[in-house]
């Protein structure tokens, strides 16, 4: 690190930041190293979300700033699709109205809800709107879809269905009186066009012995079996006691039981069963784009239920079957096919040996024309807001002398696990690139070079993401600040010219004039070193040798040795003698006529270094280990 009066800067460099997304979390990292760098600083953050206001308005924080660096960070996802995420302001004293006397839980988006069990509510909310189980496997959701919930329970799917169909309809269904009542409250504070029905869906029209577990609410079922559902509560416990917990044989069944103690405790009420085809009749859908179903048992009676010429209106299905022996997913698969669709059967990891399987049902022309529409109108919108974003630049660079430091942000885990996405960011990614090639004062960063350098492997923050749009970890924040404090190193320090190497465990690995061109070795970070040299030279670079050594034995192994790949042609000059570092680098700097702070040493010698710093405080000097 350099000292601090390294950069001599008479007036603090302000750095203003915009981003596509919430970054004030990096301020911390970035400022901690700009202080250690010895730079006067002032950090600023331009108002949320306004990349190209920022870029294109007179009257911004990025046009004002005559005096420091400009940082532009970029989440490609951000520009792709509409990025919609619940409103999560609500009226406090409506609030307090609708769940007052409520058994209530925060979610970690920091939605207030009212809810049962909070083991349940916490798995739930894992499953939709972390690992977002409803939308594998080509299931695409859109803004104003139609959606049928089967065994809605507390709401949560309504919740994250409303989130993504913001325009959309929900039809959600819950038997069970206590799930209903939290469902309702839930609905009237979030979901505006969600239509509520306390009864289940099933093949006939009729009332029907519902089953309800006060402690296991979601396996409450009209076809209730204790056993099996203590075989597949007790499956789903132990797989999350392990997924948690170091415990292992009889220590990991005892803590089970512990958990299953009164959760198959039950209530018995009669309940109303409807059929889906009843419903799209009275409510004359045209559509239904996702039948969410996760009925316990009774997923097959709702399919046999649904008339013949109703099933043209489904388009995707995701469905939660229940199936120790293998009968009804066989049955239901048979179905499905029948009726056109293609599916997936998919076994959860929690949920591996309790019997419970779902499936990701869509339509053959359904699925096509949905995914290359969908990629389509990504790829179209992405490579305009990159053009657009391409030209802001070029008009903000023309307005001012300050550089512009853009840093494209790695993609959320969803994103970066879908294929698709992935190759739209790395052709967004050239796009932006070649837009920019040869413009001056731009200087463009990939998301690889942050996650190469930096490699943090729990980047993302699915939670922060939706709750206040900060998509990155506190760690993954701290390299993103270092790489941007190294960036505005480099831009504000002095322009370097001349790279003067020692020789002697620098260069090479031994010592030359006791051990010969034989006996020095070149191995790998030796060779890593001179190759940097080597590009650096080719990049413009003045390469000198500044050893304590015979001059013979220096080039003996420039000469002779098979391995070195830095070359005599490489140097401008040298000084290999026996006088101290500072006045051979003081010699060569007046043989090339340039001042001593165009100039860094590489040296091994702590000793060297200290003399160096001491006499000639100008050198960047850099100490190897």
């Amino acid at each position: 690190m350099p000292d601090k009066d390294f950069f001599k800067l008479d007036e603090p460099q302000r750095i203003a930041i915009t981003a596509t997304f919430t970054s004030e979390p990096i301020n911390d990292s970035l400022a901690y190293w700009l202080e250690g760098m010895g730079i006067p600083y002032s950090i600023e953050e331009a108002p949320y979300n306004q990349v190209f206001q920022e870029l294109l308005s007179p009257a911004s924080l990025f046009a004002s700033n005559q005096n420091g660096v400009n940082v532009v960070l970029v989440r490609f996802e951000d520009w792709s699709g509409t990025k919609n995420r619940l409103q999560l302001t609500v009226d406090p004293s409506k609030k307090e109205r609708i769940l007052a006397n409520q058994f209530r839980y925060t979610l970690p988006n920091r939605l207030e809800i009212a809810h049962l069990n909070q083991y349940e509510t916490e798995y739930l909310y894992q499953e939709i709107f972390v690992e977002r189980v409803y939308l594998k496997h080509g299931i695409v959701l859109n803004d104003d879809d139609c959606i049928v919930d089967v065994g809605a329970n507390i709401g949560l799917f309504t919740l994250f269905a409303q989130q993504k169909c913001p325009q959309g309809t929900i039809y959600a269904f819950e038997p069970a009186p206590h799930a209903f009542e939290k469902l309702q409250l839930n609905a009237k504070l979030y979901c505006q066009n969600a239509h509520l029905f306390n009864c289940g869906l099933g093949a006939e029209n009729q009332e029907e012995t519902f089953t309800f577990y006060p402690r296991s609410s979601v396996f409450s079922s009209f076809a209730a079996d204790t056993e099996q559902d203590e075989k597949a509560i007790r499956s789903v416990i132990l797989n999350m006691l392990r997924r948690n917990n170091s415990l292992e044989g009889e220590s990991l069944e005892a803590l089970a039981d512990e958990f299953l103690k009164d959760r198959l405790d039950q209530e018995i009420y009669q309940a109303q069963l409807r059929n889906l085809s009843e419903i799209i009749e009275e409510y004359k859908l045209e559509r239904i784009d996702l039948l969410k179903l996760d009925a316990e048992k009774s997923e097959l009676a709702i399919l046999q239920g649904i008339k013949d010429n109703h099933w043209s209106l489904i388009k995707q299905i995701v469905m939660e079957v229940h199936d120790q022996e293998g009968s009804t997913i066989k049955e239901v698969m048979r179905l499905l096919k029948e009726k056109g669709f293609e599916f997936v059967v998919d076994e959860e990891t929690l949920l591996q040996g309790a019997g419970l399987f779902n499936i990701y049902a869509t339509r053959p022309t359904q699925k096509d024309n949905s995914a290359s529409q969908q990629v389509g109108q990504n790829l179209a919108q992405l490579e305009q807001n990159v053009r657009d974003f391409g030209n802001a630049l070029k008009t903000a660079v023309g307005r001012g002398a300050n550089p512009h430091l853009v840093c494209i942000c790695p993609p959320s885990f969803t994103a970066a696990a879908d294929a698709t996405s992935n190759v739209l960011h790395e052709r967004m990614e050239g796009l932006l690139e070649a837009e920019l090639k040869g413009v001056s004062g731009v200087y463009l960063s990939k998301s690889t070079e942050l996650t190469s350098t930096y490699p943090v492997e729990d980047y993302y923050d699915p939670y922060g993401d939706e709750l206040g749009h900060i998509p990155y970890t506190p760690a993954a924040f701290c390299a993103l600040g270092t790489m941007l404090a190294r960036k505005i190193c480099a831009l504000k320090s002095p322009p370097y010219k001349v790279i003067a190497l020692d020789c002697d465990q620098t260069l090479w690995s031994g010592v030359c004039g006791e051990d010969g061109v034989a006996g020095v070795k070149i191995e790998p970070p030796y060779l890593r070193l001179q190759e940097f040299i080597v590009a650096q030279q080719e990049a413009g670079k003045l390469i000198c040798l500044c050893s304590k050594n015979q001059q013979e034995n220096v080039f003996a192994v420039f000469d002779h040795h098979q391995d070195m790949l830095l070359k005599r042609h490489h140097l401008v000059n040298w000084r290999i003698n026996w006088q101290s570092k500072s006045e051979n680098l003081k010699f060569l700097a007046d043989e090339l006529q340039l001042g001593l702070d165009s100039f860094i040493l590489i040296e091994d010698n702590p000793v060297e270094c200290a003399e160096v710093r001491a006499n000639c405080p100008e050198v960047l000097t850099l100490q190897l280990r």
